[in-house]
């Protein structure tokens, strides 16, 4: 049971960065769709493999920490905010601004900032 949990989350944190990455990429930049796909899918395999390794308990370097965590918090941020004020605000145009720029940004840090601490005390208590 605890390896299907571990499956389930991990394929759900890296299908929610995948279409994070994968939506900024699209509607920031002049990439084509190939290649906003192959980047997407690229930071999902990362957080995937990362968030298997720390759902396992294995120790995680804190660059890879930093990464995964800037990431996952991102990609919620990102979902959570443009889709909850595009719920709450229909008609406006505030609402892709708002999602993609201030808020995912703030998501990137905190969970950078998040990576950091968590790698640093995990390296603490072996």
């Amino acid at each position: 049971m605890k390896t299907l949990f571990k499956m389930a989350l991990s394929l759900l944190l890296s299908g929610l960065t995948g279409f994070y990455i994968q939506t900024v990429l699209l509607i920031t930049t002049d990439l084509s769709g190939w290649e906003s796909l192959v980047l997407s899918l690229s930071c999902a395999a990362w957080v995937g493999w990362h968030s298997w390794k720390l759902l396992a308990g294995a120790q995680i370097r804190v660059s890879s920490a930093i990464l995964t965590g800037a990431l996952i918090f991102g990609a919620f941020a990102f979902i959570f905010s443009f889709f909850g004020t595009m719920l709450i605000l229909a008609d406006s145009r505030e609402t892709a601004f708002t999602g993609i720029i201030i808020i995912s940004f703030l998501g990137l840090l905190l969970g950078a900032a998040s990576g950091y601490f968590f790698a640093n005390n995990q390296k603490k208590r072996n």
